[in-house]
């Protein structure tokens, strides 16, 4: 195979790697998010009657998610000002897109750490409730498609 070839498939695979990625970030971005209508679980009362399991996973791993999103945005920053430069440096790229992958797939392994912890608390009914609750997380009311970035706020005074 030629090296033209092996080029093209490993920026294909590359290119592969960094949508998916953008996609499992945004999902989990979406399922992490505090939801609207939603009330935070109150100490002190069983995950039954807090009615909203998500925000429970959000709540185990949002201090190590926010480490990772920084992480995340940094490679990508990097990652930006490489392919804007004067000139391309392919293993420097390569090497970048490695370890986007890997942060998102910490990102993602630290939610399903999380799913476990939680279902291992519930009883089978509650479980039954929050496997519904994975299958079909709540919406926003509003909000962009997936894979779109959230619109900016805007403080008012």
């Amino acid at each position: 195979m030629s090296q033209k070839w092996k080029g093209l498939i490993l920026g294909s695979l590359l290119l592969n790697f960094l949508f998916i990625g953008l996609f499992l970030g945004r999902a989990s971005f979406e399922l992490m998010s505090p939801k609207p209508g939603f009330p935070p679980p109150q100490a002190g009362h069983p995950p039954s009657q807090q009615g909203h399991f998500m925000h429970q996973v959000f709540l185990k791993n949002a201090a190590q998610n926010q480490t990772l999103d920084k992480q995340i945005q940094e490679l990508r920053d990097k990652a930006h000002a490489l392919l804007s430069a004067p000139t391309l440096d392919k293993k420097v790229y390569d090497q970048l897109m490695v370890q986007l992958s890997e942060r998102f797939a910490q990102k993602f392994m630290v939610m399903n750490e999380s799913i476990f912890e939680i279902a291992t608390e519930l009883t089978p009914e509650q479980r039954k409730a929050f496997v519904e609750e994975l299958n079909h997380p709540p919406m926003p009311p509003k909000g962009p498609p997936m894979g779109m970035p959230p619109p900016p706020r805007h403080e008012h005074p």
